[in-house]
């Protein structure tokens, strides 16, 4: 049994809200400590962040607007990460918090709804949420006639209610509350979203559900904040493991010249700590030259032109 939702849901547009946070954390400071939550609903969104990178309201609400929606009305809390917290990494990488960990394979049924919700967000991108129990099928996907997906999925109960519409302005969303989708049968005591990489909800929940995966079997693990190892091995590469899964495109905008220096050492830290990784730079006050001097691998103009660099890495590194 097991219960997917699609990045329209609102509590994935929350998720995603979050982790847009943190990559601006990233883009001014190449090892910031950030915890953000994200509620959204209903015209506003809602974002509270404590952080030690020196991100600006304007540029989150740039990354909700762009997410979210251009109408929607910001509601954003930036404040210093604790003065306790931010000792706790002095001087070598340390798990960043508590927690417990459980990691699972992946089974035939979740691979099958995970099938089902790609191919229906491909021709539907709007709020939907599939489950799947043994032989019973249910989708729930809005904005779409339930004639259609029934040509494509005949014993399937669809849109038991009738068609309807969704998204956040119809329901409300949070960052972390569908870790069930995220993650099927496996267990975290805390957020994947919205947190830096130091943080054990997110480099040791990868590493515990890649060693489910390579192993076959459940993976356990219980930390404290300050731990140095993890299953007897450094919490450095723990979240080295977390890193070279990240995608093999970072996108770097600026708005304020201010900016500019941190996204050169930023591509600089990318250079030898994530060589396969290419950077797109973009931005009101970058160009061409400006992006040449920097080490960026391209300039785009605008966001469609890094759409299709994007595209262009993702399926096979040739524009």
């Amino acid at each position: 049994m097991f219960e997917k939702v699609n990045p329209a849901h609102p509590d994935k547009v929350a998720d995603r809200i979050a982790g847009a946070i943190v990559d601006l954390a990233y883009s001014v400071d190449t090892n910031p400590k950030i915890a953000a939550e994200v509620l959204i609903g209903h015209g506003v969104c809602h974002a509270i962040i404590e952080t030690s990178a020196p991100i600006e309201k304007c540029m989150v609400e740039k990354a909700i607007h762009r997410i979210g929606g251009s109408n929607l009305k910001c509601d954003i809390v930036i404040t210093p990460q604790d003065t306790h917290l931010a000792k706790n990494q002095d001087g070598i990488i340390r798990c960043g918090d508590n927690g417990i960990f459980k990691g699972m394979p992946i089974t035939e049924e979740q691979k099958t709804l995970v099938k089902v919700a790609k191919d229906i967000y491909n021709s539907y991108p709007f709020d939907g949420k599939y489950i799947i129990d043994g032989a019973r099928l249910i989708i729930c996907q809005s904005n779409a006639g339930t004639d259609k997906i029934k040509k494509y999925y005949p014993t399937a109960e669809i849109n038991p209610l009738g068609d309807w519409t969704g998204g956040t302005d119809v329901d409300t969303g949070a960052a972390n509350r569908k870790l069930g989708s995220d993650m099927a049968d496996s267990v975290t005591g805390g957020g994947l979203h919205g947190k830096d990489l130091s943080k054990a909800d997110v480099s040791v929940n990868i590493y515990t559900f890649l060693k489910a995966q390579e192993t076959g079997k459940t993976a356990e693990f219980s930390c404290a904040i300050g731990d140095e190892y993890i299953d007897g091995i450094p919490y450095e590469k723990i979240v080295e493991t977390a890193i070279q899964l990240h995608a093999p495109l970072v996108g770097l905008s600026a708005l304020m010249t201010t900016t500019v220096p941190a996204m050169e050492e930023t591509i600089k830290q990318l250079r030898a700590q994530a060589p396969w990784c290419k950077t797109v730079v973009g931005g009101a006050v970058l160009t061409q030259e400006c992006s040449d001097k920097i080490g960026a691998d391209k300039y785009a103009k605008d966001a469609m032109e890094s759409v299709r660099y994007a595209e262009a890495i993702v399926n096979g590194g040739k524009e």
